[in-house]
């Protein structure tokens, strides 16, 4: 069925013409436009684009060929119907080869007129739908393109933050939308947060938190459901207060789900003229892959943590810990910067253990973790270095404040109570554990120095600790090395 809105052009030098063929065309419902001079009528098509141009051969400024050229150039898919008369059929004929549909005499059989600017329109329509066609096979490929591109950097990417930047922005720009933006939810807060945004001010990516079923990305979070806007103005699902935030009336929200978990959002906004089902179609794609990325990194980066970390306590491991002394060595060595050791040691833990059990030793480990991780600097290296023993890295740090950092963690642990949330429902008959100590033992990295023997300097200085009376720091002499 052809569009009543197609638009046609009618081209001759004579009024009564023009009107003439108006009017008749007019019945059809189409819309019709007239011009009497070649300037005229080519200014008329580049504003209008019509459907079908009729143009009389001889026109008084310029050639109707050249006019019918120069709609064609405007669109080629345009059909172009010659008006003739019969002593210009070998111009006609050259039109016909030149690309004109088909031509029309004078005097005209309206009625052969409509038939044969039906069959243009027709032949018109078909030429679009084939070229909507095309472009959407276009848009399809590319697309497909970007999706095995985004496959292909997903499964080398392993930081979650290059993976939320990456998707974000390879999205927006397939989309053509000035703005995205990628919310994870926080778990413990039951809060979306924005993780990676394109077009988005910093202060907005790091002020923004949304309630679940707070806002659009929240209720699309709610639901699982994704949700596509073309006319904000007159979506019933949303309040007005929302148009404010969006430049164009078209955005979608599309939830991000691993398995039937839903574990954040992509937004994206500001596309001219709208959103279409095809951009939540691709969206969604996107979004399934980079939930199955998301938790492939989780997994990553769990895996990678276990395995320099301590299951009980939380702190790193002691091969962690040589890896990391081995590089602050070399950094001395390059810079000549102070490096100390903190060995730490629970005072007679084994009969702690004896006296309330190993799950009771086990949480006073944890708290005794815990002080560490609070008196030290985030470049400090606190690890678990085996039993009740810990040990902590201290870079650019010499024997005098590595002392004052040991002295502060000894008195916190002696001034921590250990009450009978420790002991535990089954222990309650005993007594209450109102005092625990630990004693801690201090090396200064010397020039030169075995790793091993720098670790022995602490662990000698932490003895030395323990056996003149616990509860104390003891410093390691500074070693002679004989050339």
């Amino acid at each position: 069925m052809i569009n009543e809105q197609m638009k046609i052009i009618v081209v001759d030098d004579e009024p009564m013409i023009t009107e003439t063929l108006s009017m008749s065309l007019q019945e059809e419902d189409w819309q019709i436009f007239s011009a009497n001079h070649g300037e005229e009528a080519i200014k008329l098509a580049k504003k209008i684009s019509p459907d079908v141009a009729i143009i009389d051969l001889k026109l008084p400024d310029i050639n109707g060929l050249e006019i019918a050229r120069a709609i064609k150039n405007i669109d080629a898919d345009v059909c172009v119907i010659i008006i003739t008369g019969h002593a210009q059929m070998e111009t006609a004929i050259s039109a016909l080869i030149e690309g004109a549909y088909d031509y029309i005499t004078k005097p005209f059989d309206i009625t052969h007129v409509k038939s044969v600017v039906q069959k243009g329109l027709q032949k018109r329509a078909l030429a679009l739908k084939n070229k909507e066609l095309i472009e959407k096979l276009k848009r399809e490929k590319r697309r497909i393109e970007a999706i095995l591109e985004i496959s292909k950097m997903f499964n080398v990417i392993f930081s979650l933050e290059d993976l939320v930047d990456f998707s974000v922005v390879k999205v927006s720009q397939m989309l053509e939308a000035q703005r995205g933006s990628l919310m994870l939810v926080d778990k413990d807060s039951k809060e979306l947060f924005i993780c990676g945004a394109y077009g988005l001010e910093e202060k907005i990516v790091k002020e923004t938190r949304l309630k679940i079923g707070e806002s659009i990305a929240g209720r699309v979070f709610e639901t699982g459901e994704p949700l596509c806007v073309m006319d904000i103005e007159n979506d019933l699902r949303l309040l007005r207060k929302n148009q404010s935030v969006y430049a164009t009336k078209s955005f979608i929200s599309i939830p991000i789900k691993q398995e039937k978990e839903i574990i954040g959002v992509f937004n994206f906004s500001n596309k001219e003229p709208f959103f279409t089902e095809e951009d939540v179609a691709f969206v969604s794609i996107v979004a399934h892959q980079t939930a199955i990325a998301i938790e492939k990194i989780r997994l990553y980066d769990k895996v990678t943590k276990l395995a320099v970390t301590d299951e009980l306590t939380g702190l790193f491991n002691r091969r962690y810990f040589m890896k990391q002394l081995k590089e602050e060595i070399k950094r001395n060595q390059r810079y000549h910067h102070s490096l100390s050791l903190i060995m730490f040691d629970v005072d007679d833990f084994k009969k702690f253990n004896d006296n309330y059990s190993h799950l009771v030793g086990d949480a006073v480990l944890k708290k005794i973790a815990k002080i560490l991780t609070e008196n030290v600097r985030n470049v400090d290296v606190v690890s678990r270095y085996g039993g009740e023993e810990f040990i902590v890295i201290l870079p650019e740090t010499d024997i005098k404040e590595a002392t004052r950092v040991a002295e502060k963690i000894r008195k916190s642990a002696e001034e921590s109570l250990f009450g009978r949330k420790f002991l535990g429902r089954n222990q309650g008959g005993k007594k209450d554990i109102k005092k625990l100590t630990v004693s801690g033992g201090v090396a200064t990295y010397q020039l030169r120095e075995e790793i091993e023997m720098f670790i022995k300097r602490a662990d000698d200085a932490l003895y030395q600790a323990k056996k003149t009376g616990k509860n104390k720091i003891e410093c390691a002499p500074v070693p002679v090395f004989h050339e």
